[in-house]
C-alpha cells in the first residue's frame, strides 16, 4: 500500500498523521516516566534494565561560561502544526532586555554545595512564599535526595544513584531553584529569555529550528540552575510563575 503524502487530504499531507501519532506516543512515555518518579516508597524494579552510561571524564561543568544576549527583538513560538503543541503557537516577536545566561546546567555538585552552605536555612535566599513552603513542609533538601552512608544519593525513576558532581540537577521545586539562583547571585530566566538564548542566531537575526549555542564568552561574574541561570543588568530577581509543587 502506498500513501500519497502530497495529497489534498490534510491528514496524510506532509506526514501529519505520522507526526501526530508519534507525539501521542511520546506523551505516554513521559507519563510513564513521571509515574515512576512520583512512586512512593521503593523504586519500581523492572524485569531488566540498561546500565547508565559512565559519567564523562571532564571538568567541563566546573567553571561554566556565560553567554551575553544583547537584547532586542526576537522570534518566540512557532507556526508549525505537525509537531508543536497549540500553546506554542503562533510565532510572534517580542523585545527582550540584555542579559547573560549560563551556557550549561546547574549540576548536582553545585547544588550540594548550596545545601552544605546552609542554603535551606538562610532566609535571605528565599522568597516570602518559598520560605513559607519550606517551613511548612520542613524541606531541607530536594525531594528525591537522601543522605546515606555519609554521602548524597539521588533517586531517578527506577534507580537510586550516588550523587554525580557533573550530572544536571533535576526534580527540585521552583522555590528551591529560585533560592539556589539567589545563593549564587543570579536569577531564573524567563521562558522568553530561555527560548531566545537556546534558539536565536545573532549572525542571521533569525530563530534556529534546533537548539544550539552560537559562541563562548567568559565572565568573572558569579552565575546560576538545571536550566542555565541568568545575570541581568539589574538586581531584580524574577522567574517563571510555577505552582508550589512544580519541578524543574
Amino acid at each position: 500500500m502506498t500513501l500519497d503524502l502530497d495529497a489534498d487530504d490534510a491528514l496524510p499531507h506532509e506526514g501529519f498523521v505520522f507526526r501526530m501519532v508519534l507525539q501521542h506516543e511520546y506523551q505516554h512515555n513521559k507519563t510513564i516516566l513521571q509515574s515512576l518518579q512520583l512512586k512512593k516508597n521503593d523504586p519500581y524494579e523492572p524485569v531488566g534494565r540498561l546500565r547508565p552510561p559512565p559519567p564523562p571524564q571532564s571538568d567541563a561543568f566546573d567553571d561554566i561560561d556565560m553567554a551575553d544576549f544583547p537584547g532586542g527583538w526576537v522570534e518566540i513560538g512557532t507556526n508549525d502544526r505537525s509537531g508543536a503543541y497549540d500553546n506554542e503557537r503562533p510565532l510572534h516577536r517580542i523585545e527582550l532586555s540584555p542579559f547573560s545566561i549560563d551556557m550549561g546546567p546547574v549540576t548536582e555538585g553545585a547544588y550540594a554545595r548550596f545545601i552544605a552552605g546552609g542554603g535551606y536555612e538562610a532566609r535571605e535566599y528565599w522568597s516570602e512564599i518559598g520560605w513559607a513552603w519550606r517551613a511548612e513542609h520542613n524541606i531541607t533538601h530536594p525531594k528525591y535526595w537522601r543522605h546515606t552512608e555519609g554521602s548524597w544519593h539521588v533517586r531517578m525513576m527506577d534507580r537510586v544513584l550516588p550523587l554525580d558532581e557533573r550530572r544536571p540537577v533535576c526534580h527540585v521545586s521552583y522555590y528551591e531553584a529560585e533560592a539556589y539562583a539567589r545563593f549564587v547571585g543570579k536569577r531564573l530566566p524567563t521562558e522568553f529569555e530561555w527560548e531566545a538564548a537556546a534558539t536565536w542566531d545573532p549572525s542571521t537575526g533569525t530563530k534556529r529550528r534546533y537548539l544550539g549555542a552560537t559562541r563562548r564568552h567568559r565572565t568573572n561574574s558569579r552565575t546560576w540552575m538545571s536550566l542555565p541561570l541568568v545575570r541581568p543588568p539589574s538586581e531584580a530577581m524574577s522567574g517563571m510563575s510555577l505552582p508550589s509543587d512544580a519541578t524543574a
